[in-house]
């Protein structure tokens, strides 16, 4: 055997096989290698025996297709026609001899007609990320309300060490009755450093005989290993094709792929397979929805803070802008009462003399002052030849125009209807004033 190495779990496990939670660590499309459930121990060598000795299950159909003889007569091509009906359907049992048990059929006897082959993702999960499935034959919300007990428990299983720490990654359904539980064990140093347990290492730990009892009272019937495929297991796969597909078909399926180095053929054998496998997909399509839905909510969040952050950058520069003016301001009052009293520094008086050259240079006629009333005026004639031609000077589209009408009328409506409103409430106010200013005769007015 080799030993686990799992931080001072101890235990061996033999190499190859035997293990509790099944040892032929056959490949699972689309979970990496794994087991196929319990086990319990090597197969006794007298079980060994009988099975070498009972007749294999594709010779008995065939022969309850081809060489029924229960009656010796004409019934018996009948009753195989009916045995070839249920093998192409994929359910129910042939009978054939009246020396020999009925063959029960299933879905993957090689006259099954509803097969197909569909394509899955292949893990890509490192085996240094320690990420291992459990299967759990309980309802996903019964696994979520327990989530704290199942921590607890399995941190039970691996001896309830201080140093070890187990947490669940990720729990959902597998069926009505079933989940899968995401696990990963870390594990601390004398030192202080965090190792994470390995996924084939607590694999390998999970299927020594000592743990399969406390595993089994959680309800767990298959431990996974979330681990890439190996390209030796991957070429064993795809070289044997699946029971009782053609491997004409199998190959096909292999050239068909659209992307080798990321999907995997699986076969889909049966309507049970293939709603299973829509269940799958649909339950996939859900979480991919949601998931979508939440980066849609976080976009419209970030959104709303950039247009706030843009309304906040603006107005830090508009208040940004007024304190400079502000601050300028206060330089100058500053700078002209400290200066005042002083006399006119050198530096001052070729300022002064800069500014008077340039006011000089403005007010010349030829310079820029006769070329701002050449323009002034030529401005003022164009305006007062457009006035005295009667053309238009703007236009507008008909729809526009047609639109202005509309919208000038509904207001016109609206100013009449608010005028015999205003008309009506003055005839009756006049009305309440007469009341009001005409004496009740039941209450006549004292005398003086």
């Amino acid at each position: 055997g080799t030993s686990t190495g799992f931080g001072g779990f101890g235990g061996t496990s033999t190499a190859g096989g035997g293990g509790l939670f099944g040892g032929n660590n056959a490949f699972k499309p689309g979970g990496g290698t794994g087991t196929t459930g319990f086990g319990f121990g090597q197969t006794q060598p007298q079980q060994q025996q009988q099975q070498q000795q009972q007749a294999n299950p594709v010779d008995e159909l065939f022969n309850s297709v081809l060489n029924c003889s229960l009656f010796g007569d004409e019934r018996d091509g009948i009753i195989a026609k009916w045995n070839m009906l249920q093998a192409c359907w994929g359910t129910g049992k042939a009978y054939y001899s009246n020396n020999a048990q009925p063959v029960t059929v299933i879905p993957e006897n090689p006259f099954c007609r509803f097969k197909a082959i569909g394509y899955s993702a292949m893990p890509k999960h490192d085996d240094k990320q320690g990420l291992v499935s459990l299967m759990i034959k309980k309802k996903e919300a019964e696994v979520e309300a327990g989530k704290a007990a199942l921590t607890t428990s399995l941190s039970g299983v691996l001896g309830n060490k201080p140093n070890v720490k187990v947490s669940i990654q990720n729990i959902k359904a597998t069926g009505p009755e079933s989940a899968e539980v995401v696990v990963r064990v870390e594990e601390s140093g004398q030192n202080g450093a965090v190792r994470k347990v390995p996924a084939t290492e607590l694999h390998s730990f999970f299927n020594q005989p000592a743990q399969v009892q406390n595993l089994k009272t959680l309800g767990v019937e298959m431990v996974i290993p979330k681990v890439a495929i190996s390209s030796s297991d991957l070429k064993a796969y795809l070289a044997k094709p699946p029971a009782g597909v053609d491997p004409r078909l199998w190959n096909q399926a292999q050239l068909d792929n659209p992307d080798p180095k990321n999907f995997i053929p699986v076969p889909i054998v049966g309507f049970k397979s293939l709603q299973q496998r829509i269940k799958a997909q649909e339950a996939q399509s859900k979480a991919h929805q949601g998931r979508l839905d939440c980066i849609a909510e976080d976009i419209s969040g970030l959104q709303k803070k950039h247009q706030n952050t843009l309304a906040a950058l603006a107005e830090a520069k508009r208040r940004q802008l007024e304190l400079s003016h502000r601050v300028l301001k206060v330089l100058v009052k500053q700078e002209s009462t400290r200066k005042h009293g002083f006399t006119i520094t050198q530096e001052e008086e070729q300022l002064r003399s800069q500014l008077e050259s340039i006011q000089a240079e403005l007010e010349t006629p030829t310079q820029f002052k006769g070329r701002l009333n050449e323009l002034l005026s030529q401005v003022r004639l164009q305006s007062q030849s457009s006035v005295l031609s009667g053309t238009e000077k703007y236009t507008l589209d008909q729809y526009a125009v047609a639109d202005i009408k509309s919208v000038l009328k509904d207001q016109q409506q609206a100013i009449q209807s608010l005028v015999g409103l205003v008309k009506d409430d003055l005839k009756d106010l006049s009305v309440m004033v007469e009341g009001l200013s005409t004496p009740s005769s039941s209450n006549p007015a004292p005398n003086p």
